[in-house]
């Protein structure tokens, strides 16, 4: 439930693509040493599939059971991420609202300071209110469509085709 990478350097709307080629992360997913024994971290459909970086598959309703399970197992697992901003949100409210800042320039050191203050929370093992929790949790549960661009290709599909060929039939 806490952040470990926080980018928070564009203001107002910006596609997530756009901000993940802008962020650190692009170029830490390049380095094979950060991903030993085929390690990978996941994102949402916005970020293009990698071989460190893996997405669901697009739904363009010829997915097999495999690849449904997958997206489905996928799903599962994401909802930590998605409860870790939840509580994140349901912690500081002011990141439901426009923030309330003088100078739009400040935005990203309140979502920062928030996203640090979150960590130190946790740590300090100070929870919130389970029905809060749940509340927060609910309002978060947004789809998006996904989007495949991909720097190898070849091996980020080969790597997803393993997983999803491997995986237990959740349904």
């Amino acid at each position: 439930m806490q952040f470990t990478h926080i980018y928070v350097g564009n203001v107002g709307s910006v596609h997530d693509s756009r901000i993940f080629r802008l962020s650190a992360l692009q170029q830490y997913i390049n380095d094979s040493t950060k991903f030993p024994n085929d390690t990978h971290i996941i994102g949402d459909a916005a970020y293009g599939l990698h071989q460190h970086l893996l997405v669901p598959y697009p739904d363009n309703g010829h997915l097999t059971q495999r690849q449904k399970n997958y997206n489905f197992c996928f799903s599962s697992t994401r909802m930590v991420i998605e409860r870790a901003f939840a509580y994140l949100k349901g912690r500081w409210r002011s990141l439901l609202h426009v923030l309330a800042v003088n100078d739009v320039k400040f935005a990203p050191y309140h979502i920062y300071a928030c996203c640090v203050l979150h960590n130190i929370c946790l740590l300090q093992k100070d929870e919130l209110e389970l029905q809060e929790r749940l509340m927060f949790i609910r309002e978060q549960a947004a789809v998006q469509q996904e989007r495949i661009i991909v720097c190898d290709r070849n091996a980020a599909v080969m790597k997803r085709n393993n997983i999803c060929a491997n995986l237990n039939m959740a349904n």
